[in-house]
């Protein structure tokens, strides 16, 4: 009897001329669209353009050697240090001139080159290019730059030493890039701010005294000496996936997106049902309801399968669309359509319980489209919110999108367990929710 019921209802699925429209051609116009379209920007390599920044300098290399002239000549570094080891000290300061270190050995390195072009300017200058949008970043030397960072690696004092970085957020990208640069030139200091430290704790314990500061400014240039991480930018797939194009990417989501219209004909079909007496008759013939219902998911999950496979097979070879490997293609494909099913049960109750169209019309006008927007299917989530994105993975269009893109580029069918549950347990919860509003009222 329940084959009956799926063979009469897709009868009536295939028959519904405005339904077929919707399921089969709607996609390809829209895939023609969008794969044209926005599609192009998907297949686009990424080219980073080099990034424009300005560098003010509130730091004085003279004035930094007076500075730390003077306070080694105060009464305390004079009992500390002879007049010989207040020389070499000065020298190797002189060689640490760390604004020009910055400036001309990080900045100028050959790799950085291709990634940013710097000028020298005022603050006042340098801040007005930034708001107008003609500066990535703007970094701020501040004064006694190189004289703080001296007393912070010679001494046992500690100095704060701010390099201001202010970012230009239209530009977040390659801003990033001269933030990380900065900060591995900053991170250098504070390594060998770090060596000193555990030197000195260490000379300490050996009772070495002022005798070890011989040793010191070796360790620090030592330190100073070694290059900041080469900069290596590529973007590149993931080792062994295939990359996705806009036409493989939209292909997807619209077989994603159209399905979900499957189970509101399935609701209209079971209201028309009623209208017509069909319902009852069937009904008085002594057919269970959970028969009808479970002829209707079965029925409906089979077109789903059918109209993916139509459209699956359409696209490879209208548009050359490359689904992956064919056997797990028809798995996902299989698995989507379990929900798919137990939507229309759901729907179809609700809607034959209130005995109007408004439940479907509700659902086809409002839910599909949001469904459609935060799982992906016109714009992809990745880009969103985190919060948006998690939720939209959760939506049985957004997992179904997630799924073929993964066979797409072809992770096994291990690696989509956790869409295959998703999937799975969102038909269970639709069918258990139906067969409990059932219990409660009568259809």
């Amino acid at each position: 009897m329940v084959w009956t019921i799926v063979i009469k209802d897709l009868k009536r699925m295939i028959r519904d001329r405005k339904a077929l429209l919707i399921s089969l051609l709607m996609p390809f116009i829209l895939i023609s669209i969008l794969g044209f379209s926005v599609g192009k920007f998907l297949d686009q390599d990424i080219h980073l353009e080099a990034a424009h920044i300005a560098i003010v300098n509130h730091d004085s290399i003279d004035n930094d050697l007076a500075d730390i002239k003077n306070f080694l000549d105060n009464p305390l570094m004079t009992n500390a240090f002879n007049e010989q080891e207040k020389q070499e000290m000065l020298h190797s300061m002189k060689e640490l001139d760390f604004t020009n270190i910055f400036l001309h050995e990080v900045l100028e390195d050959e790799k950085i080159k291709e990634f940013i072009s710097y000028q020298v300017e005022d603050e006042e200058t340098a801040k007005k290019r930034l708001n107008n949008g003609e500066l990535t970043a703007l970094i701020v030397l501040p004064e006694r730059f190189s004289y703080n960072t001296w007393i912070n690696l010679y001494f046992p004092f500690r100095n704060p030493v701010k390099v201001e970085i202010w970012k230009n957020p239209d530009q977040e990208l390659k801003a990033g890039i001269v933030e990380s640069i900065v900060t591995g030139y900053t991170e250098r200091i504070s390594a060998g701010i770090i060596a000193k430290n555990a030197f000195l704790e260490a000379a300490i314990e050996a009772n070495a005294g002022t005798k070890s500061y011989d040793q010191l400014a070796f360790l620090i240039k030592h330190v100073m000496e070694q290059p900041v991480n080469e900069l290596h930018t590529e973007f590149v797939s993931i080792h062994g996936k295939n990359k996705i194009s806009g036409f493989q990417y939209y292909a997807a989501a619209m077989a994603a997106m159209f399905i979900l219209f499957n189970a509101t004909q399935a609701a209209t079909y079971s209201l028309d049902e009623k209208r017509f007496f069909t319902w009852e008759r069937m009904k008085t013939a002594g057919i269970p309801i959970a028969t009808i219902l479970s002829g209707r998911f079965i029925a409906t999950s089979l077109f789903t399968f059918i109209q993916l496979s139509f459209l699956i097979i359409s696209s490879t070879i209208i548009f050359h669309v490359e689904w992956g490997d064919w056997p797990h293609v028809l798995l996902i494909t299989a698995i989507i359509s379990f929900p798919i099913g137990s939507l229309a049960v759901l729907l179809s109750i609700i809607s034959l319980i209130s005995n109007n169209e408004r439940v479907s019309l509700l659902f086809q006008s409002l839910f599909i489209p949001l469904m459609s927007v935060i799982g992906g299917s016109f714009v992809p989530n990745a880009s969103m919110p985190d919060f948006i994105k998690n939720l939209g993975d959760l939506t049985v269009n957004g997992a179904a999108l997630q799924g073929y893109m993964k066979v797409m580029q072809g992770y096994s069918i291990s690696d989509l367990s956790s869409i295959y549950v998703t999937l799975l347990l969102f038909g269970m919860t639709l069918m258990i929710i139906s067969f409990g509003i059932l219990k409660r009222r009568e259809v």
